[in-house]
């Protein structure tokens, strides 16, 4: 799962890490502390003619680093419809990094709105995250999750927490680790 990219004559130095990594007006370092830390998580979205959609969140208050959550997720009745004054929030949070939503610590689960597009009903276009009774974030697919012959009641949905994405090598990890180079 590549986040970043390097063109150019490319040379493995800590002058380019910390012009890419530790430059915080790039969101690379706190998505890979991120990653190293278990804080994401995924919805993933299902139908039964194997359609899936999924997005990484994060969400706040965040559990300590490597603390195992468990979040299980309810398909609400509600559908809405596009059309019906929805606002879709950021794709990213202020910092770059994936949208960060406010799921309390002691909330074990969620609840998901199915949002269809206005024009076709067969697709479903975003979810609603809801904690208690409250909408807390509202989030579009990047593509609509197709239905075909299927109902919107058939579409399953799981919460995973990310677990165990190391940094890719043994340099990065010392560096997530705050181990410095003694070269």
């Amino acid at each position: 799962l590549p986040i970043a990219t390097v063109g150019g004559p490319v040379c493995e130095c800590y002058e380019n890490e910390k012009d890419t990594i530790f430059n915080e007006s790039y969101p690379i370092g706190n998505i890979m502390q991120g990653w190293a830390d278990d804080s994401f998580f995924t919805l993933i979205a299902m139908t039964p003619s194997n359609e899936c959609r999924s997005m990484l969140f994060l969400p706040i208050p965040t559990q300590g680093i490597c603390v195992n959550r468990s979040i299980s997720v309810e398909l609400r009745p509600e559908v809405i419809v596009e059309s019906d004054g929805v606002t879709f929030m950021n794709d990213s949070s202020p910092s770059g990094g994936p949208p960060e939503i406010p799921i309390p610590l002691v909330a074990v689960k969620v609840g998901i709105n199915l949002i269809v597009g206005k024009d076709d009903h067969s697709n479903v276009v975003g979810v609603q995250f809801v904690v208690g009774s409250e909408a807390v974030h509202t989030q579009r697919f990047r593509s609509p999750l197709r239905l075909h012959k299927d109902k919107v009641s058939d579409v399953t949905l799981e919460i995973q927490q990310v677990i165990g994405i190391p940094a890719n090598d043994g340099k990065q990890q010392n560096i997530l680790a705050g181990i410095s180079n003694n070269s």
